[in-house]
């Protein structure tokens, strides 16, 4: 099956945030430039990550490489009276300018994006730390918004909770 391509629109922010919500989640492949770190609130059923797929549930924590076609499916099962509910944080590795991701002080950072590329997958206290982290991204806005994405990826960056997905 051949992905879909997603365009991003940032609305001029640096990166896009959103809340996905509803009754279950259809399966949508498709690939994105950007990279992408979802946080699974509520759901189970299936993630699709290039060659990858695994069983998700409540806690998934995911950060997909750019280009890398991706879907979250829930089951039938779970569809009936539940809510499925993710949080989404969509950026480009220029989302604050060309240079950035090459200083010093975001080495790690930056490590951790070129590992991205094929998927990872984090668990234990990086993944309910950095799951907080997601919800409170949502509601954050302007430079607090900015910082704790980079918060994130700092701790992410930390992490040897993570495994490779495709």
């Amino acid at each position: 099956m051949k992905a879909l391509f997603e365009k991003i629109d940032t609305d001029g922010a640096s990166f896009h945030v959103r809340q996905r919500a509803g009754s279950h989640f259809d399966f949508c492949w498709h690939f994105h430039p950007e990279f992408e770190l979802t946080y699974i609130v509520s759901s189970r059923g299936r993630r699709f990550v290039g060659d990858s797929m695994e069983e998700y549930s409540d806690g998934d924590l995911v950060l997909l490489g750019g280009n890398l076609p991706h879907t979250w499916q829930s089951d039938e099962a779970g569809r009936r009276g539940s809510r499925h509910v993710a949080v989404y944080a969509q950026f480009l590795d220029s989302f604050l300018g060309e240079a950035f991701m090459q200083k010093q002080e975001l080495a790690q950072v930056s490590r951790l994006l070129q590992r991205a590329a094929p998927g990872l997958v984090f668990s234990g206290r990086t993944q309910r730390a950095a799951g907080a982290m997601m919800q409170e991204l949502l509601r954050a806005s302007g430079m607090k918004r900015l910082l704790k994405l980079l918060e994130i990826l700092e701790v992410l960056s930390r992490s040897d909770e993570v495994s490779t997905l495709s």
